[in-house]
């Protein structure tokens, strides 16, 4: 099962890294807004989990916590499967941050939750891997992950043609890091 989640959610963020390039023709110029980034990845989520999931937007991570997670996924007992935070990178520290925080401490209260945050960077002008996101996130802004969680990180990107000087296209990445 943790297989399949793992897969669709991947799929579904490849399926988003193509929207945003989308909605940039669209849209020239003008970033996109994480309520929308998670609309539309709720929506890649329900084509490709099948009829044993349910996806909810906007839940506490429990009833005392004000806290609220941006995607849950449960089984069709009501049992939380799987956590999701949404953060384009140029959310900022701080925010980044708290979500951190609380998948750190979502995934000590239970081990059997998947926990994923996932980082989006739009019209990024370098090529990217694991590692230069680990240090983009983690190192230039400041960022560390809590003890004990070591990120796992995944990167999904959809990358605009190259120019007729053969410039380095721009790309959007969508960033999977797996607590």
């Amino acid at each position: 099962m943790n297989t399949h989640i793992q897969r669709s959610i991947e799929d579904a963020l490849q399926g988003l890294a193509y929207w945003i390039s989308y909605r940039q023709v669209l849209c020239y110029n003008h970033h996109i807004n994480e309520g929308a980034l998670v609309a539309e990845l709720v929506v890649l989520l329900r084509a490709k989990l099948d009829s044993n999931f349910k996806i909810y937007n906007e839940t506490k991570y429990n009833e005392n916590s004000r806290e609220r997670m941006d995607i849950e996924i449960v089984n069709k007992d009501g049992g939380r499967v799987a956590i999701i935070e949404v953060k384009r990178l140029l959310a900022g520290k701080t925010s980044i941050n708290e979500d951190i925080d609380a998948l750190t401490k979502a995934k000590r209260e239970s081990r059997n939750v998947l926990c994923y945050l996932v980082v989006i960077s739009e019209n990024v002008k370098k090529k990217v891997n694991a590692a230069s996101v680990k240090s983009d996130i983690f190192s230039k802004k400041g960022i560390s992950p809590k003890k004990g969680i070591s990120p796992k990180v995944r990167i999904l990107r959809s990358i605009k043609t190259l120019t007729n000087n053969n410039k380095v296209p721009k790309a959007n990445y969508c960033c999977l890091l797996k607590f």
